[in-house]
């Protein structure tokens, strides 16, 4: 039986641990937090809980993929819930609570800005581009020859050139419609004007596909595939940090942990690639990936994070995007990675209103993210961390019928504490998804500077957000597997 180390019990590596574990493989999951789900681990203040990252579930295909490849079905597996409203949008001229029916989002569109043709057309094309896109994603790129096949040049008819805001400018004439499409680039910690104009179909995802909530949110999904884990035989060691990877002759031969050596055959990687160069490689072992050339590489911005109990149960839906006055201009300086703005966007999380497992009866939690510039800019957030809460909590009063007087407990995490968390630069959503860094140019899931190390994460091939690092995994432990078929 083939022994396989994974470092990280993020998503990542607890979705390539369930696909490793079902076959048989005899997997050992190292941890170095005291609980598992890396950025989506559960978080307690007090009497409330929280999802510390991820919350918005699309593509939920993704997920009963991931769990078909274990055998499993993950309908019966957790209470999941399509959603509707999908999310409210507070603009400044108007709320919309967006429709989780595609039918009466249309007749929403064709009401409120009149595109309703433009709509359906774009949709349509989107949907193919989605459809397209499957077989691209679940596939590595160890090289330019990966780029050779049937499915990337059918994948390429529907790329395109130009960013998000240039394609939807081509398409639409309304301002508002305009943005309601380009914010989902935030999913990518990027701006409409620097993101690939293809990634205009996360709106299709969205309007056509859903968005679902999971019971006990994202966390529990994670209890779930390290309960499977650990019934076929794997092992899952929390306050366990990896302090190397252990090589001979350019390949992976284990870990080590706790001042021990563990030997293994193959060894998956699930901490932020960036760090793990930075801090798990030898420099011996780093060719063309040297410090130097990762930090080199374009990141993300960062998140400004506020986990907030409430006193009363808030009047708001799960998902709240309140948009700046200026969005273009709150973008553009979001682009430039520079300063803050007071007229800053915000996502709001509200499970409670769903799910009353995360807060006490008749009150609400609240976890609230502003993006933010990562910790290349010069900010000094020990300075600003106070500060800069006043003013979120000025926009969500300006905006929202909330006041900071009913919250009982907080918590506030800047992009100085993702870094210290072992997230690069604080970039919450990994490596930029620009051109230059998607398919064999993104860091490969079969890592290139040593043989036996595989990637799981936002920072490897197909990128960022949680449904796309599950497919990471697959290709990862597909990989593993092929291998010793």
């Amino acid at each position: 039986m083939k022994k396989i180390a994974i470092v990280g019990a993020g998503p990542g590596g607890l979705a390539a641990g369930l696909i490793l574990t079902s076959k048989g493989y005899s997997v050992d999951i190292y941890e170095k937090d005291d609980r598992i789900g890396g950025r989506s681990k559960r978080l307690y203040l007090g009497d409330f809980m929280f999802s510390m990252g991820p919350s918005f579930i699309v593509y939920f295909d993704a997920y009963k993929w991931l769990f078909e490849a274990a055998g499993l079905d993950i309908e019966n597996e957790v209470n999941v819930t399509r959603i509707d409203p999908i999310y409210q949008l507070n603009k400044p001229d108007d709320v919309w609570n967006v429709p989780g029916n595609p039918d009466a989002l249309l007749n929403d569109i064709d009401q409120k800005f009149g595109e309703r043709a433009a709509y359906e057309k774009f949709m349509k094309r989107e949907g193919k581009t989605v459809e397209a896109m499957h077989p691209v994603m679940v596939r590595p790129f160890h090289s330019r020859l990966s780029l050779i096949n049937k499915h990337v040049v059918h994948f390429g008819r529907f790329v395109g050139l130009g960013n998000v805001e240039r394609k939807l400018n081509r398409h639409f004439t309304n301002e508002s419609l305009k943005d309601i499409m380009q914010f989902q680039t935030k999913y990518l910690g990027m701006t409409p004007q620097e993101t690939p104009g293809f990634f205009t179909m996360l709106s299709y995802l969205e309007h056509m596909d859903g968005i679902y909530h999971i019971e006990g949110g994202i966390p529990h999904l994670m209890d779930v595939m390290a309960t499977h884990i650990k019934r076929w035989g794997g092992k899952i060691h929390v306050n366990a940090p990896v302090e190397k990877i252990l090589t001979t002759d350019g390949t992976a031969t284990g870990l080590k942990v706790d001042g021990k050596d563990h030997a293994y055959d193959e060894v998956i990687v699930n901490a932020d690639m960036p760090k793990m160069v930075e801090t798990l490689i030898d420099k011996a072992d780093q060719k063309k990936y040297t410090m130097k050339k990762v930090d080199q590489k374009a990141y993300s911005v960062s998140a400004y994070m506020l986990y907030l109990g409430i006193k009363r149960r808030l009047d708001f839906p799960m998902h709240t995007l309140v948009l700046s006055d200026d969005y273009k201009a709150y973008t553009e300086s979001l682009k430039a990675n520079k300063d803050l703005t007071d007229d800053m966007s915000l996502y709001i999380y509200h499970p409670s209103a769903l799910d009353e497992s995360f807060a006490p009866e008749g009150q609400s939690s609240l976890m609230v993210l502003a993006p933010v510039p990562n910790t290349d800019a010069a900010i000094d957030w020990d300075a600003h961390k106070t500060l800069y809460k006043s003013k979120v909590f000025a926009q969500m009063q300006k905006r929202l019928n909330f006041s900071p007087e009913d919250i009982t407990i907080e918590k506030v995490y800047t992009p100085d504490d993702w870094a210290n968390s072992g997230v690069y630069k604080g970039a919450t959503f990994a490596m930029k998804h620009t051109m230059n860094q998607l398919l064999h140019k993104r860091p490969h899931n079969r890592y290139e500077d040593i043989k036996n190390l595989y990637l799981v994460g936002g920072s490897t091939h197909p990128g960022s957000g949680l449904p796309i690092i599950f497919e990471s995994a697959m290709i990862s432990a597909n990989l593993i597997t092929d291998k010793h078929r």
